[in-house]
């Protein structure tokens, strides 16, 4: 009858929702986000060619990102 998820949908570019029904007719709900907030604020900067927004993007990058990620 119901098998595998009933509905799967896509959230752009950052994750997926999805609805199952189980053969004991619970519905279980799921949502999986997964946003870079430093690259999304990196997209915003790139657009106002303002120095002080590239540095401190670069200054709050160096705090919370392992020397060797960045």
């Amino acid at each position: 009858m119901l098998e595998g998820k009933e509905v799967e949908v896509k959230i752009g570019e950052y994750g997926s929702a999805s609805v199952d029904v189980t053969k004991e007719l619970k519905v279980v709900a799921s949502v999986s986000l997964e946003i870079d907030l430093i690259g999304e604020v990196k997209k915003l900067c790139a657009k106002t060619s303002t120095p002080v927004d590239d540095a401190a993007i670069a200054w709050l990058e160096k705090l919370v990102r392992p020397s060797d990620q960045a």
